[in-house]
């Protein structure tokens, strides 16, 4: 019982969380032992507690038992027999003791106090820890959780992936991992973006002291500090003067040891780390400093037998390291000693990287011998090869990509071997990706890149007996884009998502478009009719599929766009991948027909198979644009395009209904344009002589009662455009004459004037047109008794001038119609077009 009693009057008894609380709000050293409720508190350091107290007779000390088991701050201490010290500074903790062992406790708390009476009275800052032991139990429970959420997203875009599969959308879509982004893009048509605020990661900053450097430490401390699981962000050799050692430790200028320290630092070199860890760096001060021990060694011996001081250091002054003691004193020295480093920023937040596009060449002699391994070395470095060819350049080309070293001693060795052979073109994408593809290849002196970065391409894979490197990479932002322009010049393609994709996944495809580095020129909501689909796919004509393909593609809206890329053609068809979705799974597993396809008909997408086929089918499609032979595109009523290529019903709408049949039905307009420019039967393009024929016959034949209802004189100039609109009634009559754009004005009016010129070119290139025409009059003399007498007579006397003031035009716009081909349907065929439109 006296024992007790001397106990209790020694230390304040802690028995709740109120108590705990109302203890570290105290200022002072506070030393508290805590216990378990089952064993009690540690009796065997009460006298040295009360001799303590006794020798220091000062207020700022106190003891104190805690029970666990009622204090919900100490819950992580529940359960260990083990005696535990926790010494607390005005409520922060300084440091832990586990076990008895009483010089160690002694001293410390000595060392403490007087520490405690610098913060207090001179303004010190007071380094703060994080006990040890906790810190490894809750990286340990940190991991757990983040293996368990990462297992619990992969198993949500499993279950986003079946959710796919289920509203029947996407057929059998592969269950494979994919990003958040892209479940969500592919789901909603939406991916959330970055913060806007960039948030800087917590780092800290370490000195491996000049007596580790000199004792050859320096590899084992990095092992052990990697070992730990921390980030090295960069480190730095460096000789500190003493004026920088003296500015550098200037809060210890007071103290006895300083100019023993300063010297110290400045006799030999340091080796300078950042370091963090996890996404945000959070707690890396404290948990760096817990690695490092205690700066006395004897201490750090005692009481950390693990951690790095104790291992490599020599005593107090040589304690082989030095840790910053908070955020603030490493934000500090790190502006001291690397003043140019950034500090990385947390992923997630700030604005999105900068992705940069490269050129690479991996020359013919590296080539042939290691293409596969050099392929994989660049994609584990972080590149994403977005276009890649073999070209075999011949002299002339090699000279002009090279021009500028024209003259210098290598220039006939290096165009020699870029000539001896294919070499692999290569267009990287990652952020920084110039600077980064340099330092991956390596200096451009093979002998100085096997002396600085031996790991480097140019190092690694050197030709022997020759000082030409094996790789090539651009050297500026302007560089690598006319260089990427030589290898992948620009080109526009085709790209149409079909009716079992527009719908649900229009937005999500392009959204990857872009991701993919087109450039949409051009985009439009159309309904193909059969006619036109089948001109999508001709070369299918024949085939067993081909019916039903056609049925599919006119089943409902498309999305037709104008896509324009360097390599687009061949881009865009491996954005797409194979055209059966379940090789596609196999093969490509990431292409949008592995993700959304369902069959080899409904396969998401379509396009073109080669730059002289995209142009012909966005000619034919975009009547108002032009493919220049640069791959560009010039539109030349894109703005009214645009707004008018939706469909839309009848009614209010009518006045602009003929602008917008192009738009759906394609080879009308297109079949205008030439015919208004040169009056030849061609307009279409270059197209085969026999389909010419299969769609031409029937079309002539039936062309002019769709002409019939024209005047002769005010109207002439309208004879072509009022010619495709086969059994209209008297209201569409009206709406194509007001409906009629300045562009085809202008051509018909043209068209008028030099007809007499072009005549016997129009009946050389189309002999059977006036035949065909000339039997044409009666037909529209008795479809125009439906009309007013007085129109009747004109229509009669412009229907006999036709064949002579333009039987070359009115052919070739009958060829490229189509709504002549169904006259005793006439009502069913103005229904299609107008649905088409």
């Amino acid at each position: 019982m006296p024992a007790k009693k001397e106990q209790i009057q020694l230390q304040k008894e802690i028995l709740n969380q109120e108590m705990w609380d109302e203890l570290l709000s105290l200022e002072g050293l506070t030393v508290i032992d805590v216990y378990q409720k089952w064993c009690g508190p540690c009796a065997a350091v009460l006298s040295l507690f009360k001799r303590l107290r006794n020798e220091i007779g000062d207020d700022l000390l106190r003891f104190a038992v805690a029970e666990a088991d009622s204090i919900e701050t100490l819950e992580r201490y529940r359960g260990k027999c083990e005696p535990c010290f926790l010494r607390y500074g005005s409520g922060q903790l300084v440091n832990v003791v586990r076990g008895v062992n009483a010089p160690a406790l002694l001293k410390n708390v000595e060392r403490e106090l007087k520490q405690e009476h610098k913060v207090l009275e001179e303004g010190v800052e007071r380094v703060v820890i994080k006990d040890p032991l906790l810190a490894a139990f809750e990286a340990e429970e940190q991991q757990a959780a983040q293996a368990e959420e990462l297992e619990k997203k992969r198993l949500e875009e499993e279950a986003r992936i079946k959710e796919i599969k289920e509203l029947g959308d996407a057929g059998e879509v592969s269950v494979r991992p994919v990003s958040q982004g892209t479940v969500d893009t592919l789901m909603h048509g939406r991916q959330d973006g970055p913060q806007t605020e960039p948030v800087p990661k917590e780092v800290t900053v370490v000195l491996i002291k000049p007596d580790a450097v000199a004792n050859g430490h320096v590899d084992s401390i990095i092992a052990k500090i990697e070992e730990h699981g921390f980030e090295i962000l960069t480190t730095e050799d460096k000789t500190l003067t003493e004026d920088e050692a003296r500015e550098f430790y200037k809060q210890h200028e007071e103290e006895e040891h300083f100019e023993v320290l300063v010297t110290f630092m400045a006799s030999g070199p340091s080796k300078i780390l950042v370091l963090t860890r996890g996404d945000t760096g959070e707690g890396v001060v404290s948990e760096v400093r817990n690695l490092l021990g205690p700066k006395d060694i004897e201490v750090a011996k005692e009481e950390a037998p693990d951690s790095l001081r104790a291992q490599f250091g020599t005593d107090k002054k040589m304690n082989a390291m030095h840790g910053a003691d908070s955020k603030e004193t490493a934000a500090r020295e790190m502006a001291f000693l690397l003043p140019n480093f950034s500090v990385p920023i947390v992923p997630g937040t700030g604005p999105p990287p900068t992705i940069e596009k490269t050129l690479a060449l991996i020359r013919p002699s590296a080539l042939k011998d290691h293409k596969d391994e050099m392929l994989q070395k660049i994609q584990e470095a972080g590149f994403e090869v977005c276009l890649q060819k073999m070209v075999q350049l011949t002299e002339d080309q090699a000279k002009e990509f090279y021009k500028e070293q024209e003259g210098t001693p290598h220039f006939e060795d290096l165009i020699r071997e870029m000539t001896s052979g294919e070499v692999l073109a290569l267009g990287l994408a990652k952020e920084s990706a110039i600077q980064s593809w340099r330092e991956f290849i390596g200096p451009t002196t093979i002998d100085e890149a096997k002396e600085k970065a031996p790991d480097s391409l140019r190092a690694q894979y050197s030709i022997p007996d020759t000082q030409v490197n094996v790789v090539h990479g651009s050297d500026s932002v302007d560089t690598a884009e006319k260089e990427l322009g030589f290898f992948f010049p620009k080109q526009t393609t085709l790209a149409v998502i079909k009716p079992d994709a527009a719908g649900e996944h229009k937005e999500a495809i392009i959204e990857k478009i872009k991701e993919a580095g087109f450039n949409i020129s051009l985009q439009r909501d159309v309904e193909l009719n059969k006619e036109l689909a089948s001109k999508l796919y001709l070369e299918h004509e024949g085939k067993e599929f081909y019916e039903n393909l056609i049925d599919h593609m006119s089943s409902g809206l498309s999305m037709v766009m104008v896509l324009s890329r360097e390599d687009a053609v061949d881009g865009w068809r491996t954005l797409m991948g194979p055209t059966d979705p379940d090789y596609a799974r196999e093969h490509a597993p990431e292409s949008l027909r592995a993700l959304l396809g369902k069959d080899v008909l409904q396969n998401a997408v379509h396009g073109s198979s080669n730059p002289e086929e995209a142009k012909t089918r966005i000619e034919r499609l975009f009547p108002d644009v032009e493919v220049l032979p640069g791959g560009e595109v010039k539109d030349s009523v894109a703005s009214i395009s645009m707004e008018q290529s939706q469909v839309k019903g009848e009614g209010e709408e009518g006045g602009e209904e003929q602008t917008e049949q192009p738009a759906g039905e394609g080879e009308e307009q297109q079949a205008e344009q030439p015919a208004a420019e040169s009056g030849e039967q061609q307009a279409e393009g270059g197209e085969p002589a026999t389909e010419t024929a299969t769609e031409g016959g029937e079309q002539q034949a039936e062309q002019p009662p769709a002409e019939g209802g024209e005047k002769p004189a005010e109207e002439e100039t309208q004879q072509t455009q009022e010619g495709e609109t086969p059994a209209a009634d008297e209201a569409q009559a009206e709406q194509t004459q007001e409906g009629e754009t300045p562009a085809a004005d202008e051509a018909q009016a043209e068209q008028t004037q030099e007809g007499e010129e072009q005549k016997p070119a129009e009946e050389e290139a189309a002999p059977a047109t006036e035949e065909t025409a000339a039997e044409q009059a009666p037909a529209a003399e008795e479809t125009q008794q439906t009309q007013e007498g007085e129109e009747k007579k004109e229509e009669t006397e412009q229907t006999q001038d036709a064949p002579a003031a333009g039987g070359g035009e009115e052919a070739v716009a009958t060829e490229g119609g189509g709504e002549g081909d169904a006259k005793p349907e006439g009502g069913e065929e103005k229904t299609e077009e107008q649905t088409a439109s």
